[in-house]
């Protein structure tokens, strides 16, 4: 209808200013955006209403532009024309059949007349071939069935009143099999229409495009009204040769695009025709790539299935050699910590030997003292007797008239005296003696000492030796089992199979146009295998002796390799330092060299230990 809309329908909308529009069907909304922008430029208090079940255009991108003045109803216009008042002009392109159109005038005409006003004028598209005379359905279902045709989905021919199957006009949609039968047409619902209103609405019928009708109500149309100027001017014949005109004009237009559209189906017919060919060849070749991808798919397979019983063996190698590493772990753990509880209490025996030998050196040191204090007072007690005794013979002797009773007397004490002398030379032979006691004592609780400190040398050396032993076996093991699996993977990589499957997936990701990340799963782990390094650490042959743990304690670092030589541990630096060096235990452990033989717990213990060790000796 869009293409009446210059010509006719401007000319007719200006002369009659309506202020209510109603258009029946929009479908992609041609006509509604030119009635919107007449409305919008020449018609500012004008509503235009749309009604269509199922538009083909944005609808709210146009009510947002337009507002108010476009008002659109999603559904059938027989439901929805009786609810919009005072329509002023009508153009109806919905359903081309004779049920809708006559049904839709008939409730045009009841709208006007609850209102006393004249009929609305009314716009009808397709009122000439194919649907003047002919029924279209686009939903069969909602026409009651005493209204509607026999009908198929065929196309028209103009000229011929049968279907066709292979071509024609609008062959998938529902047409009605007869032409020109009662009740069928949108021509034959208006006249049937104007029959029984009883008015004497006048009709124009304008040809081409399939025909627009128009159905004005004479008192609208007033003699030398506008209106009815225009309306002669659409029956006359200057308006049927400016129609004519443009039909012609629209036809050689549509004769060039179907010359352009033959050439462009021509140049798509042979694209088609050769891509076709390409397309052939193309499946020959995939046939062939599928033929070799089904065989390299086989042979991947059966490469896959044996590299994943090589891996089950590996892990359940490597599972149990990890459970036996653990369990070797374990048991050094534990050999380790009972060395560790009994030159413990050797230590504690030690220091408690030490003790009662520095309190029995304290007593018998007392005891000396004393002693030696006693002889020396007893010793000089004499010395001055005897002093006494000389110048009393002295002075007898310049004297010799005293009594010989004085003589005697002297006798006496000198008597006396020397026994006290004498008793005096026994207590020190006995205080002698005692003091030799004392020493053999002395001499047996060192003896005892050394005994204790032999035996944590030697328990602390058997330790070690054992610690080293586990140690060596189980870097031996795991170097063994290191070189198994590279002989294994090695084996792998030289197979006819893996290679095979090697090539043909990289075949498959060139063919895919996908680029090969690494050398695949095998050479990683022989490159892996190839940096790996076992060295052994150097531990040293024996423990320090007891003689020097003191020396070293004062020493706690040497520049020349001594006992705590450079690249030795915080942890192998305590032990040394507590005459405990076990390279085996907590130092091993915390070892840089030696971390993938431990867990990141066990190294974190081990390294808690050693600071408490140290932090204990410090303190």
């Amino acid at each position: 209808m869009f293409r009446f809309f210059e010509p006719v329908i401007r000319p007719v909308l200006t002369a009659a200013r309506p202020r209510v529009v109603v258009e029946v069907g929009a479908g992609a909304g041609p006509n509604t955006a030119l009635l919107l922008e007449w409305a919008e430029r020449d018609a500012p208090r004008c509503t235009v209403h749309v009604v269509d079940p199922a538009p083909a255009f944005a609808v709210e991108e146009a009510q947002e532009r337009y507002g108010k003045r476009l008002v659109f109803h999603r559904a059938l216009s027989l439901n929805v024309l009786a609810r919009i008042e005072r329509p002023d002009v009508v153009l109806i392109d919905g359903d081309h059949n004779w049920y809708t159109v006559f049904h839709e005038l008939q409730l045009l005409a009841r709208s006007a007349h609850g209102h006393d006003r004249p009929f609305p004028i009314t716009f009808l598209h397709d009122v000439d071939w194919p649907y003047g005379r002919r029924d279209l359905y686009y939903d069969p279902d909602v026409i009651p069935d005493a209204y509607r045709q026999a009908y198929r989905r065929a196309g028209l021919v103009p000229g011929d009143t049968n279907l066709h199957d292979d071509g024609g006009l609008n062959r998938s949609l529902a047409n009605a099999i007869y032409e020109h039968d009662v009740r069928n047409g949108v021509r034959t619902a208006v006249e049937d229409f104007v029959a029984e209103s009883g008015k004497s609405l006048r009709f124009l019928s304008l040809p081409g495009d399939h025909g627009l009708g128009l159905l004005v109500d004479p008192e609208q149309a007033a003699p030398r009204s506008r209106l009815a100027r225009v309306l002669n001017d659409l029956e006359s014949t200057a308006f049927l040769r400016e129609q004519c005109l443009r039909i012609e004009r629209e036809r050689i237009e549509a004769r060039i695009e179907a010359a352009a559209a033959q050439r462009a189906h021509e140049k798509s017919t042979r694209r088609e025709q050769k891509l076709r060919q390409q397309s052939e060849e193309l499946a020959g070749d995939l046939e062939q790539l599928r033929g070799q991808a089904q065989t390299a798919a086989a042979a991947r397979a059966e490469a896959v299935a044996k590299l994943a019983t090589r891996s089950e063996a590996f892990a359940h190698e490597r599972k149990h050699l990890r459970a036996t590493i653990e369990q070797k772990t374990s048991e050094a753990r534990k050999a380790r910590e009972a060395a560790r509880a009994e030159i413990d209490r050797a230590l504690a025996a030690h220091a408690n030997a030490q003790a009662e030998l520095a309190a029995c050196s304290d007593a018998f040191a007392e005891e000396r003292r004393q002693l030696q204090a006693t002889i020396e007072h007893k010793t000089s007690e004499l010395d001055a007797r005897t002093d006494a005794f000389e110048r009393q013979r002295e002075r007898l002797e310049r004297r010799p008239q005293d009594t010989d009773d004085r003589s005697r007397s002297l006798e006496e004490e000198r008597s006396a005296l020397e026994k006290n002398v004498v008793e005096a030379g026994l207590n020190l032979e006995r205080a002698a003696q005692e003091r030799t006691e004392l020493e053999r004592r002395l001499a047996d609780r060192e003896a005892r000492v050394q005994a204790l400190v032999q035996s944590r040398r030697r328990q602390s050396e058997d330790l070690q030796a054992r610690s080293l032993e586990l140690r060596d076996r189980t870097v031996v093991q795991i170097s063994a089992d290191l070189e198994q699996v590279r002989r294994d993977l090695e084996r792998v990589a030289d197979s006819h199979a893996w290679r095979l499957g090697h090539a043909v997936m990289r075949f498959l990701r060139l063919i895919t146009f996908r680029r090969p990340s690494t050398g695949g799963g095998v050479a990683r782990a022989l490159d892996r295998l190839s940096r790996i390094d076992v060295p052994l650490p150097h531990v040293p042959a024996a423990l320090p002796s007891s003689d020097d743990v003191g020396a070293q304690a004062e020493r706690p670092s040497s520049g020349n390799g001594g006992p705590l030589a450079a690249g030795a541990t915080r942890g192998a630096v305590a032990l040394q330092r507590t005459g405990r060096r076990d390279y085996t235990a907590d130092g091993f452990i915390v070892d840089e060299q030696w971390r993938d033989l431990f867990t990141e717990d066990e190294r974190e213990a081990a390294r808690h230990r050693l600071a408490a060790d140290e932090e204990a000796l410090g303190s």
